[in-house]
C-alpha cells in the first residue's frame, strides 16, 4: 500500500513539473514572437515613412556617393535632411514654378525624409545684391544639410561683369558653409534663354568653377531642355519673354527630381 501511495506521490509531482515546463515554454514563444513582431514594426517606421519602400544608397545613386550615404544616414536615424533651394522667384498665373513641383514630388516620395523649405527672392536680383543686402544670411535661419543653389547669374547677366559674379557666388558659398561647414552645396544654372550669346559662356565658368570647388553641379540645361537656338524651345517659354511656362518648369524640375530618385531601383 505504501509502495502504491509513493508511486502515485512521484507521478503527480513529475505531472507538475512537466506542466511547469510546459507552461514556461508557451509563454517564452508568445513573448518572442510579440517581441519579434515589435521589432519588425519598428525596423518598419521608416519604409512607411518614406513612401511605403524600403531605402537604400542606390535610390540615390545619380547624387556623389558622399551624399548618398548621408541621406541614408539620415534615413537610418529617423531624422530628416534639410534641404533648401536658394534662387530667383518665378511667378506666373497658372504655372507652378520647378521648385514647387521638385517638393511636391519628393514629399509624395519620401514622405518625412526630406524637410524641403524654399527661399526665392523676388525681383530682378543680381548676385551683388545678394552679398551687399547679406540676403543669405537674411534669409537662412537654420542649418541646412544640403543646400541647391542657383545663384542670380540671369539678372546679373550684362550688369555685373562674370568674374566678378563668380567672386559673388564664392562669398555666397562661404556664407552657407559658415551656417554648417559641413553642408553639401549643389549649383544650378536659371533656365536657358532662347539664341541667347554671352549669358552661355557665364554658364559654362559657373560649371567650371563648381568642378575647380568640387561641387556638385546640375546641369539641366544639356539632359533636358531642346537646344536653346533652336524653334523647340519656344515651346517652353512664354512667348515674348524669358521665362518658363509650365513645360519648361516641368522639365527643370524633372531633371533634379531624378536626381533623387533613381528609377531603375
Amino acid at each position: 500500500m505504501r509502495a502504491i501511495l509513493t508511486l502515485v506521490v512521484l507521478i503527480c509531482i513529475g505531472a507538475l513539473i512537466y506542466g511547469n515546463y510546459h507552461w514556461n515554454g508557451k509563454l517564452a514563444s508568445a513573448v518572442g514572437k510579440e517581441e519579434a513582431q515589435f521589432l519588425n514594426n519598428v525596423d518598419n517606421t521608416n519604409e512607411l515613412e518614406s513612401g511605403e519602400k524600403e531605402l537604400t544608397v542606390e535610390d540615390f545613386s545619380n547624387l556623389p556617393i558622399d551624399n548618398a550615404k548621408f541621406i541614408m544616414d539620415k534615413y537610418n536615424r529617423g531624422e530628416a535632411v534639410e534641404l533648401v533651394l536658394i534662387g530667383s522667384e518665378y511667378k506666373t498665373a497658372g504655372v507652378q514654378s520647378w521648385s514647387g513641383i521638385f517638393k511636391d514630388e519628393m514629399e509624395q516620395t519620401y514622405k518625412n525624409l526630406f524637410n524641403i523649405s524654399i527661399i526665392e527672392l523676388s525681383g530682378e536680383v543680381t548676385t551683388e545684391d545678394v552679398i551687399n543686402n547679406d540676403l543669405i544670411n537674411k534669409n537662412l535661419s537654420f542649418i541646412p544639410d544640403i543646400v541647391i543653389l542657383e545663384p542670380f547669374l540671369l539678372d546679373s547677366n550684362g550688369i555685373i561683369g562674370i568674374e566678378r559674379s563668380l567672386g559673388h557666388v564664392e562669398t555666397m558659398i562661404e556664407d552657407v558653409k559658415l551656417i554648417n561647414s559641413d553642408v553639401f552645396i549643389f549649383l544650378q544654372p536659371a533656365q536657358p534663354i532662347h539664341k541667347a550669346i554671352y549669358y552661355p559662356d557665364e554658364v559654362a565658368k559657373l560649371q567650371s568653377m563648381a568642378e575647380d570647388q568640387e561641387l556638385f553641379y546640375i546641369d539641366h540645361w544639356t539632359d533636358n531642355w531642346p537646344d536653346y537656338n533652336s524653334d523647340e524651345f519656344l515651346e517652353y517659354i512664354i512667348p515674348d519673354t524669358i521665362i518658363p511656362n509650365q513645360k519648361g518648369h516641368q522639365i527643370w524640375a524633372d531633371y533634379i527630381i531624378g536626381l533623387f530618385q533613381n528609377e531603375e531601383t
